[in-house]
């Protein structure tokens, strides 16, 4: 566009890094307007380059979980991606249908403008109620669902330095959410097709 308008893309460049700096150095704005710009920024940002590295690497089966953290290496970076995920075509109230939300009280979260109805990213998910590091979970469902089956539960607990008990419990959960939905082979090899699926029904569940 700004080439068709005559506009020298050197010089729109340089203006947008003149912005960019001015943002970040909080000249011209005050500071609470440039903390919410960079905050929208690093967002997508974020956004994008998760994406694009998760779906370029996911179905490495080679995939260790120090190389996996570099992905998703805390528990905002997993909220996020959720958050990316389940609300990208729009926010719709599991209670009442309304599709407007303002925030939560907590980061991420969604409360429903009608209802009040307030929503977390891992509700309604696979997630939901884990209650060790998300980015452990998410990454035995990557071995489940790249097949690492030469990884045995003791390994796993061992790498994760999680217990034993808890490696098991919820590597069980995902291959109880495949038998339950059905999902053959090539549809649990998405792991899309299994985070978004629960074991109870929508009234079960809380929001958080």
């Amino acid at each position: 566009v700004a080439w068709e308008a005559g506009i020298n893309n050197r010089v729109t460049a340089s203006g947008l890094c003149a912005a960019m700096r001015l943002i970040e150095e909080g000249r011209g704005i005050s500071k609470e307007a440039s903390a919410v710009m960079l905050d929208i920024l690093d967002n997508h940002k974020l956004k994008r380059t998760i994406r694009a590295e998760m779906l370029a690497r996911a179905g490495s089966k080679n995939m260790d979980y120090a190389e996996f953290t570099k992905i998703f290496s805390d528990e905002l970076t997993c909220l996020r991606y959720l958050e990316q995920q389940k609300w990208e075509n729009g926010f719709f109230c599991k209670k009442c249908g309304h599709d407007k939300h303002h925030a939560g009280k907590d980061r991420f979260d969604r409360r429903c403008t009608r209802c009040g109805y307030t929503e977390s990213p891992t509700a309604y998910t696979i997630f939901r109620g884990v209650k060790f590091p998300l980015q452990k979970a998410f990454y035995i469902l990557h071995l489940v669902v790249t097949e690492r089956n030469d990884l045995t539960i003791d390994e796993i607990s061992a790498m994760l330095d999680l217990r034993r008990n808890t490696c098991w419990a919820f590597k069980d959960k995902v291959y109880r959410i495949i038998k339950k939905y059905h999902l053959d082979k090539g549809q649990a090899g998405h792991w899309d097709n299994i985070i978004f699926r629960t074991e109870e029904t929508v009234t079960d569940q809380p929001g958080a």
